[in-house]
């Protein structure tokens, strides 16, 4: 299910019976002159504060752990699509337009809400928006306490038999409420049980390769880290799987991965040298093997080489002959189109990665001859930012000898930006680029902080490609690398 809802500033009071018709108008751009233009400069620039991964430049939306949400623009209007669990999302929202005298619109109800009391609640107190009830309960029942204590004898006795019925009410309330959760949650877990033991009878090798990890792999960095063996082998099957069919896999006990180690090109990059997802996942695998969660008979223990097929996967991708005549929405590109057209930032860095972990110079070299001024924003794929797509940009300036003034003009760009995790990974790099070890050091602990503060959950922890790329930099200038707590380390990818 999805929730719309829809800010502008009018310029007058718009009458009750045609709310519904002003609003479907301005979302069809036509405002009339009901509504004035908006700051969306500054509108945008207090969204970013609020989350980082919003990308006015692209359209790229908002998400936090619970939800998520599409947004859209006009100068007189922003339209919000919300998804999941957004309740506090949506307060946050609401709030920060009240400062830009917008109020919210729900077309759900179609109904123009007052600015100070959206569905008759002040921003951050309304069910609709999302303060949990019961807590909002029990600080309510609180409060009126407080103020029967301080009343006389007769009208306090009332007042206190009223809050222990009241009270009695709400404790039944969350009572049943727990009943509810525990009962499903306790039906959840048998249905997992169930369809654990069906997998067990059609998949037996996977789960006797999570067995395998859990035995011989026990105390590695993957447990540290939280990730569980079946997270593990079910990416290093995953992977296999990508790779040839799952029949070929299965039947020969997921070891054919050893011939396609020994080929080259690798068949699976002829097949797609387009895709970028073979760089991703062999990327994945290799973190694996650093998580300390490879048992060492599987092939995919031998990360070097596991590396060196992404490395070749992110040559293919970028130099590769496809690119003379992709055919895209009917149109055959050039090489220089596909540079504009293609994704560019993920496989970038992803194989660049790869290429460090691999100590690769050549690789390297040719990888960082890609990113450049003349790029598109990319935000594909990645929760990152235009500010994040030029600080690389800033970075293969560095590496490669290009002119300093450039360096900074780049670097000018990102801090102004308001990104605060593009300005810290900015900030490394011109650290780097004039070789203070203590000042990198310190940009570095900075910008993993912020990766640990918001860590993604999928496929298990994620390595920290932006720090291990800067850390890996810093080496191979031989610059002094600083000291990170156990788990940030943990996430630096390295050899």
């Amino acid at each position: 299910m999805s929730y719309d809802l829809i800010f502008a500033k009018p310029i007058k009071k718009i009458p009750i019976e045609q709310e519904g018709e002003a609003y479907s108008a301005l979302t069809h751009d036509q405002p009339g002159d009901l509504f004035e233009p908006l700051p969306l400069g500054k509108i945008n620039q207090a969204l970013i504060e609020l989350y980082e991964e919003y990308e006015p430049a692209t359209g790229t939306g908002i998400q936090d752990e619970r939800g998520s949400a599409e947004v859209g623009s006009s100068a007189y209007h922003f339209w919000f699509t919300f998804r999941g669990d957004t309740h506090d999302m949506k307060d946050r929202i609401v709030e920060t337009f009240r400062r830009f005298d917008c109020p919210v619109y729900d077309p759900q109800c179609d109904e123009l809400q007052p600015l100070d009391e959206p569905w008759g609640f002040p921003p951050g107190k309304s069910n609709i928006l999302g303060s949990k009830f019961i807590d909002d309960i029990s600080q309510e029942l609180a409060k009126l306490r407080a103020q029967a204590t301080a009343q006389g004898p007769k009208a306090r006795e009332a007042l206190e038999r009223e809050l222990t019925k009241a009270e009695q009410q709400a404790a039944a309330f969350e009572q049943q409420q727990q009943e509810r959760y525990e009962k499903a949650a306790a039906a959840r877990q048998k249905e997992e049980q169930r369809r654990e033991e069906e997998e067990r009878k059609k998949d037996p090798q996977k789960y006797e390769l999570i067995a395998q990890i859990a035995r011989e792999c026990a105390g590695g960095r993957w447990e540290r880290l939280g990730i569980t063996a079946k997270e593990c082998g079910e990416l290093i099957i995953f992977t296999e799987t990508f790779w040839e069919e799952p029949q070929a896999v299965f039947a020969k006990g997921g070891r054919c991965i050893t011939r396609l180690l020994r080929l080259t090109p690798p068949p699976r990059l002829q097949m797609f040298p387009y895709s970028s997802l073979p760089i991703h996942f062999l990327l994945r695998v290799v973190a694996l093997k650093f998580y300390e969660a490879i048992p060492t008979s599987h092939p995919f223990y031998d990360s070097l080489s596991v590396a060196q097929l992404g490395i070749a996967g992110a040559l293919e991708y970028f130099f590769g002959d496809w690119r003379e005549g992709f055919v895209l929405e009917g149109k055959s590109l050039t090489r220089a189109e596909t540079r504009q057209k293609r994704p560019w930032f993920e496989p970038y860095r992803q194989g660049l990665l790869l290429a460090f972990f691999a100590a690769d110079d050549k690789s390297i070299e040719k990888l960082l001859e890609w990113p450049d001024t003349d790029l598109p924003v990319d935000t594909y794929e990645s929760g990152m930012t235009a500010a994040d797509n030029q600080g690389h940009i800033a970075l293969a300036t560095v590496l490669r000898g290009d002119a300093p003034s450039k360096t900074e003009q780049i670097l000018t760009g990102v801090a102004g930006s308001g990104r605060k995790r593009a300005i810290t990974f900015a900030s490394a790099v011109r650290a780097l680029s004039e070789g203070d070890a203590a000042a990198f050091g310190k940009h570095l602990r900075d910008l993993s902080k912020l990766y640990v503060k918001k860590l993604p959950r999928q496929w298990g922890v994620e390595i920290h490609v932006d720090g291990s790329i800067l850390w890996q930099a810093a080496r191979r200038r031989k610059l002094a690398l600083p000291e990170l707590p156990e788990r940030n380390l943990d996430l630096i990818l390295r050899r």
